[in-house]
């Protein structure tokens, strides 16, 4: 600990060791169920800017440690599994640093979190357009180190599409600084290789988003006979051009949880708003509300989605509280398919987990011209904590196999961490990244469960 404090030139009160509960691991269920322990030597480093981490990286590479950063630790496929030997937790750089009115670009430090950053952009009239469940206790370094992707997407994008400059340090302590800029000059685009890499090829400091003037808003609610049906307005919706900000289409389980249809529980609720000036909100809005007859569906009042939106940023309590029952776990998988799939491969889901997870909800959230992401919420129950495992693992295996029958991607925004690994690492975009890590990483500093095996140790020196 003195070493790497002189090297680092820091305090006593930048490191915290060993490393507290609340560092080890994020939400992944098998983390929340198993409770497993961190390498003794494990400890946390809180540094002050880019300048420290900087010096940490070369050192820990000549000692033989891993390193890997952590926000607010609310990921939930098991991107921090408490093995590396130093954490860095980004508590203390959470500042804005610059608000851009003109350009319209905002720069804040990677560990302010979501809700923080909106915050401080709404005062001037602006809105990041990026809100995940998890707004709230997820930083903006997760979003970009994840390829996260908010609620509104339809309209905004995954978090790629607003980075427009960002701070990394490399392994070798190389500080490189990244625009902000409109678009990549030619060549390489650094910060599209940075969204995604969970922490593998550097470590982001500061991250530069577009921010965009607050919209008008105007929500249109409707129900559907069935999933098939809710799916094909939902793609005709997506396709025709309307300014759409959120879509959203739950299956009847999900519908018959969190809506009052009046007994309609053989129904389907498909949610959505349309963003822009006034004039055009709410032009394109009733131009909606005509079309859903026509779609098969029929309206509902205005405000149905007022059940949904009072609680959607409820995050870590959600994974906590049912993966500490006995026997029972709650996980969420999500992933995208074409449309052309898209009903074929949501029935095949439905009739294979109907007895799996009681209840199954599904729901389509996230919609492209091209295809949609879609979201299940598995409800597992079983006689002791090792059998629920065991049905935990095969969930996921049978979900990513159905997925990819139907040429769908095995994820859509919350990452890699350890759940999608094996796959990811033996994709074509895994090997790819592969051999990007060993060339900026040679000494695999840089930890990251990605491209990992399971249960591969971390550790190779001492503290």
């Amino acid at each position: 600990m003195d070493e790497l404090l002189a090297v680092t030139r820091g305090r006593p009160s930048d490191v915290i060791a060993p490393t507290p509960a609340s560092y080890r691991f994020d939400l992944y269920p098998e983390h929340l169920k198993l409770n497993g322990q961190p390498s003794e030597q494990s400890l946390v480093y809180r540094p002050a800017d880019a300048a420290a981490i900087a010096r940490l990286l070369p050192w820990a590479a000549a000692k033989g440690l891993t390193v890997v950063p952590f926000g607010l630790g609310s990921n939930v496929v098991g991107a921090i599994d408490g093995r590396a030997d130093i954490v860095v937790s980004f508590e203390r750089m959470n500042a804005v640093l610059e608000l851009d009115e003109v350009s319209q670009i905002v720069t804040a430090q990677a560990g302010i979190s979501g809700g923080a950053l909106e915050a401080a952009v709404q005062e001037h009239g602006f809105t990041v357009g990026h809100y995940p469940q998890s707004l709230h206790v997820s930083t903006i370094g997760g979003w970009v180190s994840t390829r996260a992707t908010g609620t509104y997407s339809a309209h905004y994008g995954g978090i790629e599409r607003s980075v427009c400059g960002a701070t990394v340090v490399l392994a070798d302590g190389e500080v490189l600084r990244i625009g902000p800029r409109v678009r990549a000059p030619g060549g390489l685009d650094l910060l599209s290789l940075l969204c995604g890499a969970e922490g593998s090829l550097g470590v982001l400091t500061e991250v530069s988003l577009a921010v965009y003037r607050r919209p008008d808003e105007q929500w249109i609610c409707a129900s559907f006979p069935a999933l098939r049906d809710g799916l094909a307005a939902q793609r005709e919706l997506s396709q025709a051009g309307f300014p759409i900000g959120l879509m959203r289409l739950f299956n009847k389980a999900e519908t018959t949880a969190l809506f009052d249809l009046d007994g309609s529980s053989g129904s389907v609720v498909l949610l959505l708003s349309t963003l822009g000036p006034a004039a055009v909100s709410q032009a394109s809005a009733q131009a909606i509300r005509s079309l859903i007859p026509s779609l098969g569906g029929s309206l509902l009042a205005d405000d149905a989605a007022e059940s949904w939106l009072s609680a959607r940023y409820r995050g870590a309590e959600l994974m906590r509280d049912p993966n500490s029952q006995p026997g029972q776990m709650l996980d969420t998988i999500e992933a995208s398919v074409p449309w052309a799939n898209a009903i074929a491969c949501a029935e095949e889901l439905e009739e294979a987990f109907e007895d799996i997870s009681v209840p199954y909800f599904l729901h389509f959230s996230h919609t492209y011209p091209s295809g949609v992401g879609l979201y299940m919420i598995l409800h597992l129950s079983d006689a002791t904590d090792a059998d629920v495992l065991e049905t935990w693992r095969q969930s996921w295996r049978l979900a990513l196999a159905i997925v990819q029958r139907h040429a769908g991607a095995i994820g859509h925004h919350h990452g890699v961490g350890a759940a999608r690994a094996e796959l990811y690492a033996n994709s074509a975009d895994g090997l790819l990244h592969r051999k990007v890590k060993e060339a900026l990483d040679p000494q695999g500093v840089l930890y990251s469960r990605l491209l990992g095996a399971q249960g591969e140790p971390a550790t190779t020196g001492t503290l």
